[in-house]
């Protein structure tokens, strides 16, 4: 049974390193960064925030520690804190987990090999190593 609960916006952390610009890699030999806003589907997921608010209907939650570090839904998070300026006493149902938690879900959903299982991490887009 799913644990969800009403979060502050501002209680959800995303990883220091992304930051107002939505940062979620970069390249230090080249200096290239990576953010929110270079993945394809980002623009809809915009304006579905904008048009339709956070609707997390379809059991698509953000999901997040208890301490508020997000695991799922960074971009959406990011996109009402630092683009969508939503306040951030804005109260959003968060589906709350352990990391531990979480790499399992993935684990299962995947239906990963033992060899695989050990490569997850809890960020979906730090999912596997190389």
């Amino acid at each position: 049974m799913a644990n969800i609960q009403s979060v502050k916006l501002s209680d959800l952390k995303l990883e220091s390193s992304v930051g107002d610009e939505g940062i979620i890699a970069d390249d230090s030999a080249s200096g290239a960064k990576f953010t929110f806003n270079d993945m394809p589907d980002t623009a809809d997921l915009k304006l579905s925030l904008e048009d339709n608010g956070y609707n997390p209907s379809d059991g698509n939650y953000i999901t997040a520690t208890t301490e508020g570090k997000v695991m799922w839904g960074g971009r959406r998070v990011w996109l009402m804190q630092s683009d969508l300026k939503l306040a951030p006493d804005t109260m959003v149902d968060v589906e709350i987990m352990t990391e531990e938690g979480f790499k399992q879900s993935i684990i299962d959903t995947l239906g990963l090999s033992p060899a695989q299982k050990s490569k997850v991490k809890p960020r979906i887009y730090e999912a596997f190593e190389e």
